[in-house]
């Protein structure tokens, strides 16, 4: 709920109020004046019209007709900011911002120009083009502000307090992810949060739950006002396993209510899901909301998400939770709450119960690509970073090609250096290659081409790993700033993981083991030499004369070896060593 004082609630809650409009139009003011009556008029959402919805990222809208604004240019894609303004005192106004809009549809008609225009979240709607990528939730939001031009209401910080905010979650080939808004949706879901767009026109991830910001009698209902007779409660979380298409369920331990389905979420797929779904099964077990319909004088403080209690009445003492509006200015407010009676968890059989929708297959073709951004922010210096890991399988021999496009920004450090080296390195299944390319730059930003071929042997699952340093200088490169891509004949994704993990660490300086100098003692000692063993040399002669009889050339020697005793090749150096010392041998060749 938005922040108000004390004084605005109680206004807001007599029967007759005075209220105002204040706004801009590109930068053009406007105000009631400018409105034709009854046609200001804001709808939003976090759910759909039936059950509640993890995840939701509509789009909110308002209409209006107005007149007497001269505008320089087209009314489309200027941006619409306006509050309501109340009375709160004698001469005191509060103001509510009513959010920013931009124009997508403009007619102009004779009572005015009508207007159509959209919250930021219709920003998301450009197309996702990234097959692969790695990070956590808030890179993955980092990464959809950047690439689509919207800020974000939460900081690093206050997304990792959300479930599971801490997780890394990797994408895979197999998913349905066509624009930045579909990407948005399976973040928020594997945060049990919904994605809405703020009043100041930025991206929140926002919890159902918490305690109620406000009751409603019946005294400040109006007619139509309608309740359900049970409370929306959940008791176990599934989701769809994309490669077999089975179910991966958690339950609480009595798990008597309603299974939220978190569909084929591609974020939650071959990993360890025991306590990313039990996160996600505590943020539901908090919901207890019946579901609701509620006209009355509007109170623009509200928002999605909030609780409100209606304590008489039909009402009852029930909590709900607002998950969609109908503002309408000087006109009824209507607001909603959603969700399905857990009686229904015992007339569904159990597959039913963890029955997902759609699946999303790939089609392997003849000839693949597989694509690679980085969603986190990548500092290098002079110690080589990994900067890209690809890991993917082969059917055939074949020829990959390896593309990539780095925007980057370098920063010269030290006075004396005028440029800096970036030294790229390949490392295909393990090997680092002997192709290494060198880029030098000036001081600034750049943009770096890499082409890598690589010939794949035979069928095999492959990792290709892109290592790079900056000498003399700091290179950056920001969240979506590299892109790469492999390609060739007969590739498969590396859809399902085989169990390979890889995982380094850098050990940093480390430090002495004591504060003092080491003293260490004076030592002596007495050197020896000695031969370990015997070294025989070959030795070659010849002989011009001698006496070739079969008599022997020295009989007073024992046994020694006659050199006409038989054929000289028997006479080698492993025999004599066998049969005689080396002082025989000095004597018998007069050495």
């Amino acid at each position: 709920m938005f922040p108000v004082s004390a004084a605005y609630m109680a206004a807001i809650g007599k029967p007759i109020k005075t209220r105002r409009i204040a706004g801009t139009v590109g930068d053009i003011a406007f105000n009631d004046s400018n409105l034709v009556s009854g046609t200001l008029k804001i709808d939003n959402r976090c759910s759909d019209g039936t059950e509640l919805t993890l995840g939701a990222v509509y789009i909110g809208q308002l209409t209006c007709v107005f007149h007497g604004i001269n505008l320089t240019g087209e009314w489309m894609g200027k941006t619409i900011t306006l509050s309501e303004e109340l009375l709160v005192g004698e001469d005191t106004w509060e103001a509510v911002p009513l959010g920013v809009y931009h124009v997508v549809e403009a007619q102009h008609q004779e009572t005015g120009v009508y207007v159509v225009a959209y919250d930021v979240m219709d920003y998301l709607d450009k197309p996702w083009a990234v097959s692969s990528t790695t990070g956590t939730p808030y890179d993955y939001l980092a990464l959809i502000s950047e690439r689509c031009d919207v800020e974000l209401a939460q900081t690093e910080e206050e997304i990792r307090e959300l479930p599971n905010g801490t997780f890394g979650f990797a994408l895979y080939e197999e998913n349905d992810i066509q624009t930045y808004r579909d990407l948005l949706f399976w973040v928020a879901q594997t945060m049990a949060c919904f994605a809405t767009a703020t009043r100041d026109g930025k991206i929140e991830l926002r919890q159902y739950g918490g305690l109620p910001v406000d009751q409603i009698g019946s005294g400040t209902r109006w007619e139509g006002s309608s309740f359900s007779d049970y409370v929306t409660r959940y008791s176990g979380v599934s989701v769809v396993n994309i490669d077999d298409q089975s179910t991966i369920y958690r339950g609480l331990e009595v798990d008597t209510m309603l299974t939220y389905n978190l569909g084929a979420n591609p974020l939650l797929q071959h990993m360890i899901l025991d306590t990313a779904l039990g996160n996600i099964l505590q943020a539901l077990e908090a919901i207890a909301f019946t579901p609701f319909n509620v006209d009355r004088s509007g109170c623009p403080a509200y928002d999605l998400g909030d609780i409100l209690t209606f304590p008489d009445g039909i009402g009852g003492g029930r909590t709900g939770c607002i998950m969609a509006y109908e503002y309408d200015y000087h006109d009824v407010y209507m607001i909603d709450g959603y969700g399905a009676n857990p009686a229904l968890y015992g007339a569904q059989s159990k597959a039913d119960k963890e029955l997902a929708g759609l699946m999303s297959k790939s089609v392997v073709n003849t000839f693949q690509y597989y694509t690679y951004t980085n969603a986190e922010e990548i500092e290098l210096r002079e110690d080589y970073k990994e900067i890209l890991s690809l890991r993917f399988g082969s059917t055939k021999q074949t020829l990959v090609t390896f593309q990539a496009e780095i925007k980057l920004e370098n920063e010269i450090e030290d006075a004396d250096v005028e440029t800096i080296v970036n030294n790229i390195k390949y490392i295909f299944n393990g090997s680092e290659a002997d192709y290494h390319p060198v880029e030098t730059w000036i001081e600034g930003k750049h943009l770096l081409h890499l082409l890598y071929l690589i010939p794949i042997g035979s069928a095999a699952l492959n990792t290709l790993k892109v290592r790079m340093n900056s000498e003399g200088g700091v290179t950056y490169i920001g969240r979506a700033d590299l892109n790469a891509v492999i390609s060739g004949q007969g590739l498969v994704a590396s859809n399902t993981w085989d169990g390979y993990i890889d995982a380094e660490d850098t050990i940093g300086t480390i430090l002495p083991f004591a504060t003092e100098p080491l003293e260490v003692a004076e030592t002596t000692d007495t050197p020896t030499v000695a031969l370990a063993d015997v070294l025989l040399l070959e030795v070659s002669d010849s002989m011009e004369d001698g006496d070739l009889s079969n008599e022997p050339i020295a009989e007073d020697v024992k046994d020694a070896p006659y050199l006409n005793k038989g054929r000289m090749k028997d006479m080698t150096w492993g025999y004599i060593k066998e049969h005689y010392t080396w002082a025989e041998v000095l004597e018998l060749f007069n050495w």
